[in-house]
Order: structure tokens, then C-alpha cells, then sequence
């Protein structure tokens, strides 16, 4: 009983339920929400689906399985693993794996985790271009011909271009940031 509310739920969520036997390395899946974000029939996808790195790009895998195993091995009690699935259509979906230990053996190597996938991946392509945008951004700038500094809220001087010294004859090591200021503005005509 306690297992359908559970399931009822996290569907209403659109979280995917599952408990992963890792003896046996099969997956159960408490509802049908795993497939609908892979895009799979469920009565087809349970069968295919059954292990628990079906259809993780294989890219991804080394990091999913380092999760797994330091679950494994009793050295973390929590799963938390985002990976990128690979769908029929050949293109691919981030998801977030989230799960916690339930049973363990004599030894103390698990042998069941619970858990839920969630999917992220609107968030993870945001941050992801995000950090392209940024990388092109630096790119352009460093290797532009402009002179520029980056001060903090505090004050403190946090990056300054090299052709900033070229230009103004200031060197900022020398210097902090109300005297790289100030010396800045004494060099700029008084027209601009």
C-alpha cells in the first residue's frame, strides 16, 4: 500500500520511481514516468530497461558508475548522478539519478538502492550554454586589443587586461583599485 502511494505520488510529480536490485542488476520501476521522459512505451521500455545502465551514453558512464560504486562499497549512503540517456530517435536527454541505500549485506556492500529520476534537462543544455557563451565571451576578450580591469564589490582588483598597462602606463600590481581609477581617469581627455 505504502509503495503505490509512494509511486502515485512522485507520478503526479513526473519524477521516475525505481529500486535497483544490484545483485541481479535489475531495475524495478515503481511507475511509468522513466518512460515517458525517455520516450518509450512503458510495457516495451520495462523489459529493455531492466539494467541499470541501459542507454546511458557511454560517455557519461565512468562517472554514473563512480556513484554507483561508492554506493556499493558503504562509502556514501546516497546516489546523486546526472548523465545524459540516449533516446530511439538517437538524440539524448540529461537526467539526475537520486537514491538512497536500503539494504546492505553482512559486509556492508549494498545490495538494494531506492531512488528517483528526475529530469534536468532544460536546466543542464541552459548550463551548458551558459558556459559556452562564457568561454567565447573570455575568448573574444583576452584575445581582443582591449584595455580592462574587473574590480569586486570590495574594491579589490580581480583582473586587468594586458594591454591595460600598454595603454595608460599603469601597472596594476602596483596599484589598488581606486589609484587604478583614478589613474585611468587622469589619462582619458576631457572631452570624453
Amino acid at each position: 500500500r505504502m509503495r503505490g502511494m509512494v509511486a502515485a505520488a512522485v507520478g503526479v510529480a513526473r519524477v521516475a520511481a525505481w529500486e535497483y536490485d544490484i545483485a541481479a542488476d535489475h531495475v524495478i520501476w515503481l511507475n511509468d514516468e522513466y518512460f515517458r521522459l525517455i520516450g518509450e512505451d512503458p510495457v516495451f521500455g520495462r523489459s529493455l530497461h531492466r539494467r541499470y545502465r541501459t542507454g546511458i551514453v557511454e560517455e557519461d558512464w565512468p562517472a554514473v558508475d563512480g556513484a554507483l560504486s561508492r554506493c556499493i562499497e558503504g562509502d556514501a549512503e546516497v546516489l546523486e548522478c546526472e548523465y545524459r540517456i540516449r533516446l530511439a530517435d538517437g538524440d539524448s536527454r540529461w537526467l539526475l539519478d537520486l537514491g538512497r541505500v536500503i539494504d546492505r549485506d553482512a559486509a556492508g556492500r549494498a545490495r538494494r538502492l531506492s531512488g528517483v529520476t528526475i529530469d534536468i534537462d532544460s536546466r543542464k543544455r541552459a548550463e551548458l550554454a551558459l558556459r559556452d557563451s562564457e568561454r567565447r565571451f573570455e575568448t573574444v576578450l583576452w584575445g581582443s586589443d582591449i584595455a580592462f580591469w574587473v574590480i569586486d564589490a570590495h574594491g579589490e582588483v580581480l583582473e586587468v587586461s594586458p594591454r591595460f598597462e600598454a595603454l595608460t602606463g599603469i601597472d596594476p600590481a602596483k596599484v589598488d583599485a581606486v589609484e587604478l581609477k583614478q589613474g585611468f581617469l587622469e589619462r582619458v581627455h576631457p572631452e570624453d
